[in-house]
C-alpha cells in the first residue's frame, strides 16, 4: 500500500491547443479595457499601439491589425485561469495588480514580432523607432509573450508565435507553464513562511530568555538594595528615638515646637526609605520566573521598583 504525497504538486491536463474565442464575441471585461485603451493611444512611428494596463500588470505593443488577435489570446488566458483559481486583482502582499494566487504575483507582456529590413535608400524613412539607420522594422503579424514574475517562480518564461508553434499552441503552454508553477510555488512560499514564523518564534524565545536573565539581575540587585533601604530606615527611626530621649531628658519642659518638627521630618524620612513603603516585596512580582512554567502569551513581570 502507497502512501499519497499531500505536498505534490497536482498535475493538471491542459489540452495540446486552446483555440482563441472568435472575433465580436463577448470580451472578459479585463480584456475589454485593454482594447479600448490600445485604440485610445497614439500610434508609433511604425504604427504600433500600446497600453501596459493597470499597474502595468500586462503589456501589449501590437498593430492594428493583430489587435484582435492579442486582445482574444488574453480574453481566453484570463478566463481560463479563472477556472483555475488564478484571478486577477490587487496582491496584498506586493500590493500589485495581476494574476494572483495566495500571495504569489505572475504578468503577462504581448509585443508583435517584427521583421529586419534594410531600406529603400531612394525613400524616405522614419527609423527612430529601430535606433539602428541600417534596418527597417517590418511588423510581421506574429506575437511574442512573455510572462514577469517574482524571482523563484519556475517553469518557462517566453513563446514566439511560429509555423510550427501557433498561437493556440502557446496559449495553452503559457496557461499550463502559469497553472503548475503556481502548483510548485506555492507549497515552497508556504514552507518560506512557515520558516520565517518559526525564526520570528525563535527569536521571540530568544528575547524573552535574555529578559528573563536580565530581570533576574534585577531582581538580586533588589533584594541587596531592600536590605540596604531597610537598614538606613530603621537606623535613621532610632536615630530619631535616640533624639527624642535625650531631648526629653536633657529638659523639664515637654519638647519645643522645633524639635517636634524635626523628629516627624526625620519618621518621615526613615519610612520614605523603607522598601514596605514601594510594596516590596511582593511574590507575585519580585520573585524570578522559571521559564519552563511560564506562558509564552504572558509577559514576564516587572520587578517593584526601588529608589537608587
Amino acid at each position: 500500500m502507497t502512501t499519497e504525497n499531500k505536498s505534490a504538486p497536482i498535475r493538471r491536463i491542459i489540452p495540446e491547443t486552446i483555440p482563441l474565442v472568435t472575433e465580436g464575441e463577448t470580451l472578459h471585461p479585463e480584456a475589454e479595457r485593454m482594447e479600448e485603451d490600445i485604440k485610445a493611444d497614439t500610434p508609433s512611428p511604425i504604427e504600433t499601439y500600446r497600453t501596459d494596463g493597470p499597474d502595468k500588470a500586462f503589456r501589449i505593443i501590437v498593430t492594428e491589425q493583430t489587435r484582435s488577435k492579442a486582445i482574444r489570446f488574453l480574453h481566453q488566458l484570463i478566463c481560463t485561469l479563472e477556472e483555475f483559481g488564478i484571478e486577477l486583482g490587487t496582491c496584498e502582499k506586493r500590493g500589485r495588480y495581476g494574476f494572483q494566487k495566495q500571495g504569489a504575483l505572475v504578468w503577462i507582456e504581448i509585443e508583435e514580432q517584427y521583421d529586419k529590413k534594410i531600406p529603400d535608400l531612394t525613400k524616405s524613412y522614419n527609423l527612430t523607432y529601430s535606433g539602428n539607420p541600417r534596418y527597417e522594422h517590418i511588423m510581421n503579424g506574429r506575437l511574442k509573450f512573455r510572462l514577469v514574475a517574482d524571482p523563484g517562480f519556475p517553469g518557462q518564461r517566453s513563446w514566439n508565435e511560429t509555423d510550427s508553434q501557433p498561437i493556440e499552441w502557446i496559449l495553452a503552454r503559457v496557461i499550463e507553464n502559469i497553472i503548475q508553477s503556481y502548483d510548485k510555488l506555492i507549497p515552497e512560499e508556504r514552507e518560506r513562511e512557515a520558516q520565517k514564523r518559526r525564526w520570528a518564534e525563535e527569536a521571540r524565545e530568544e528575547e524573552r530568555r535574555h529578559l528573563a536573565y536580565e530581570l533576574e539581575r534585577k531582581h538580586d540587585d533588589n533584594l541587596l538594595r531592600a536590605i540596604e533601604l531597610d537598614r538606613r530606615s530603621e537606623a535613621i527611626a532610632a536615630f530619631a528615638a535616640k533624639c527624642e530621649r535625650r531631648w526629653q531628658e536633657a529638659q523639664s519642659q515637654a519638647l519645643t515646637p522645633d524639635q517636634e518638627k524635626w523628629l516627624k521630618w526625620a519618621s518621615q524620612r526613615a519610612k520614605r526609605l523603607s522598601p514596605f513603603n514601594y510594596g516590596y516585596p511582593n511574590p507575585e512580582k519580585d520573585l524570578p520566573v522559571n521559564l519552563e512554567e511560564w506562558d509564552k502569551n504572558t509577559p514576564l513581570p516587572e520587578p517593584t521598583q526601588l529608589p537608587g
